[in-house]
């Protein structure tokens, strides 16, 4: 009987320390904790991508709740190409483009191949504010070098029945329709429009045009891009001056400062050279314009890279 009572005695006191204990008590490891990043292309995890220069590679990111089950808060997407870190998106969860996610969030994304090795981490954080990431590397295959002169069509903002969009990047040698020129905003060197006032541009997306309201408030910068504009996470000031023919021939920077100033009103002729952030440089001439209205605009560049 004293035994019996020493059992009953025992498993007593161990239920009692048993349902004392806390979640945070029973799963003792931080990392499996922490949200979870997973990547894949064509359905298999992936920590790198190599494709050609200027492909875009679809891949699927799924952030996860971690171990504890702490619903995510917010995710980020962030690229590093050479010494410069762009944030592509910070975004809160159940807000916009992530409406709804919170247990975990799966999301296409498509990567775009710059002409130099870079790299991609995916970010997210839990209600109880821990971190979980991944990180992917993205190159080309074998060694690539800048093309010296490229053939470049963009497309005006109203027209959305063209194969190519009004999105350029110098790096990618690409241009892109909007949702993948959000994605790979770091890489979007210059966007094409045309103003009832100033005609054929081209422009830096930092061109504070397109946030230009009137005293009222209302927008009243290029048409349709009031929304598109701000869908960006990071806005290059690609630079610009005027260039002649002769140096777009001779592939020789002209000795004029560099703004990043929408470049208004062009024609077929003219030459304009350029700097990105990512310290590309040359000049385009426009070669072709075409298009009566705002859904069947284009533009045409020929664009020198100058080593």
């Amino acid at each position: 009987m004293r035994k019996f009572k020493l059992l009953a005695m025992s498993l007593l006191l161990a239920g009692a320390a048993f349902t004392s204990c806390t979640k945070d008590d029973l799963l003792d490891a931080p990392e499996a904790d922490k949200p979870v990043v997973t990547v894949k292309q064509n359905g298999v995890a992936v920590t790198s991508i190599t494709a050609e220069a200027g492909e875009t590679v679809p891949v699927v990111v799924r952030f996860d709740m971690g171990a504890q089950k702490d619903k995510l808060e917010k995710v980020k997407i962030s690229t590093t190409i050479g010494s410069q870190t762009f944030t592509v998106m910070d975004s809160t969860l159940n807000e916009g483009w992530f409406n709804g996610a919170d247990k975990f969030h799966e999301e296409k994304y498509n990567v775009a191949v710059g002409q130099t090795i870079s790299t991609i981490t995916f970010q997210a954080v839990d209600k109880k504010g821990r971190i979980g990431s991944t990180t992917i590397s993205v190159g080309p295959k074998g060694t690539v070098s800048l093309k010296p002169q490229r053939v470049v069509l963009l497309a005006g903002q109203l027209n959305t029945t063209s194969t190519y969009g009004g999105f350029y990047s110098v790096m990618t040698d690409k241009t892109y329709k909007l949702e993948d020129a959000v994605f790979n905003a770091q890489y979007v060197d210059f966007v094409y429009y045309y103003g009832d006032t100033n005609g054929a541009t081209i422009s830096p997306l930092s061109d504070p045009i397109f946030k230009k309201v009137d005293a009222a408030g209302k927008y009243v910068g290029p048409t349709n891009y009031d929304n598109i504009i701000r869908k960006f996470a990071f806005l290059n000031a690609t630079k610009f001056a005027v260039a002649t023919s002769d140096e777009y021939t001779n592939g020789k920077m002209p000795a004029a400062s560099l703004v990043a100033d929408g470049q208004i009103k062009l024609n077929v002729g003219d030459c304009r050279a350029f700097q990105t952030v990512l310290g590309q440089k040359g000049i385009f001439k426009v070669v072709k314009m075409e298009g009566t209205n705002g859904s069947n605009r284009s533009i045409t560049l020929d664009v020198k890279v100058i080593q």
